[in-house]
């Protein structure tokens, strides 16, 4: 039998700003905007990043991780990025470049 606090757990944890999901190679906890393209279901952000490695347009990808959002695991492709659409207190997101390149 599957206790209540067992279901309430990864909810918990998703929403809890102390357990925020890895960032991706070269990523933030930023929504980048604006999108072109945007993909329902997705189950991680290891295949946010695939999908949009996958399309040519795509040079950035956002991903939202957390439960009850209305954007919960939506994937969102970008052409470029402008941060500009962070909401202090607001850790639902995990973006970051197509490929990441450190000089």
């Amino acid at each position: 039998m599957i206790s209540f606090l067992t279901l309430l757990l990864p909810v918990y944890y998703l929403n809890n700003p102390l357990h925020l999901p890895p960032l991706p190679p070269c990523g933030s906890h930023l929504f980048c905007t604006p999108s072109y393209n945007y993909i329902l279901g997705v189950l991680s952000i290891t295949t946010c990043q695939a999908i949009c490695l996958k399309d040519p347009q795509c040079k950035h990808y956002s991903y939202n991780y957390r439960v009850g959002s209305p954007h919960y695991r939506h994937c969102y492709l970008a052409r470029e990025c402008d941060y500009a659409r962070q909401v202090v207190g607001d850790k639902q997101w995990l973006s970051g470049p197509r490929e990441c390149v450190r000089e």
